[in-house]
């Protein structure tokens, strides 16, 4: 593997450049690549396959909070519902309590993300709460593009960011999406 590039690896905060280290470098060949490729995918399949879902009910005063938790991930969300029919989503994982006293640790999201694991939160409060409809709020990095397929999917239930929606629910009475029935959705894209 002459050709491949001078890959590098970070212990604690200092980067080492493995043709560098020439007793390393040597064992960074293509079979030592081809493994830790599939035993990497290999994990991350079967965290993605796990249907082992944690969920905590919260009863506030004025509020009603669900926590659910994906558990080989440690991937949380909390849906905060008001009495008024709308709820709204926080699924920031780190700045929500593990409901698993074996990974109280805040999740690796960067190293799980994209494999669906949000969206199957999303879904799981949706099918538990079907009447309600769930605002937007701040949207993580991750989350926008999750909530722009919700959206697309369902736009009575999810808000997203939609340009159709922010153009033409206002125009028809001057009101946005929260103030509309279902039937203002019918012509949604």
């Amino acid at each position: 593997m002459k050709e491949r590039p001078n890959f590098n690896q970070w212990f604690s905060t200092r980067r080492f450049w493995l043709k560098d280290l020439p007793e390393v470098d040597k064992m960074v060949d293509r079979r030592f690549v081809v493994e830790n490729t599939q035993r990497i995918m290999n994990e991350l399949c079967a965290v993605a396959a796990s249907k082992s879902f944690l969920t905590q009910e919260i009863h506030a005063e004025k509020e009603f909070r669900v926590v659910i938790q994906h558990v080989a991930s440690g991937f949380r969300a909390q849906f905060t519902m008001d009495g008024s029919g709308f709820g709204e989503v926080m699924s920031k994982s780190e700045h929500i309590k593990s409901l698993d006293p074996t990974k109280p640790d805040a999740a690796d999201t960067r190293r799980y993300a994209g494999l669906g694991i949000g969206q199957r939160l999303y879904r799981l409060a949706q099918a538990k709460y079907p009447a309600i409809r769930w605002h937007k709020g701040p949207l993580s990095v991750y989350a926008e593009p999750l909530r722009r397929r919700l959206h697309a999917e369902d736009p009575y239930h999810w808000e997203g960011p939609c340009t159709w929606c922010e153009q033409v629910l206002p125009a028809l009475d001057g009101k946005g999406w929260k103030d509309k029935g279902l039937s203002a959705f019918a012509d949604h894209p």
